[in-house]
């Protein structure tokens, strides 16, 4: 609800991405953060949610975790980071 209701940089399409398009962007070749941060600066190296729930647990939906660069599902009820992306799904 959060990032639908996002107006940012006079744009507002945004979204959170779901898990394949999050894990996309993970870095396999870096480490806290695993993702480039040329691209993303100042990424924490910490979970960022998806908008893709965990299907054996609709209470939970997937993270990636960008200290690591691993991805698993936890309490929707969690504080965690956003990245909010725009356009398709």
């Amino acid at each position: 609800d959060w990032a639908e209701g996002l107006d940012f940089a006079g744009q507002t399409d945004w979204r959170l991405p779901n898990r394949p398009e999050l894990i996309s962007l993970v870095d396999h070749g870096a480490h806290q953060p695993s993702i480039d941060d040329a691209y993303f600066p100042h990424t924490k190296s910490s979970n960022y949610w998806t908008s893709t729930t965990f299907t054996h647990e609709t209470g939970s939906a997937f993270v990636v975790i960008f200290d690591v660069g691993s991805n698993g599902a936890l309490d929707k009820g969690s504080a965690y980071y956003v990245r909010a992306v725009r356009g398709g799904r």
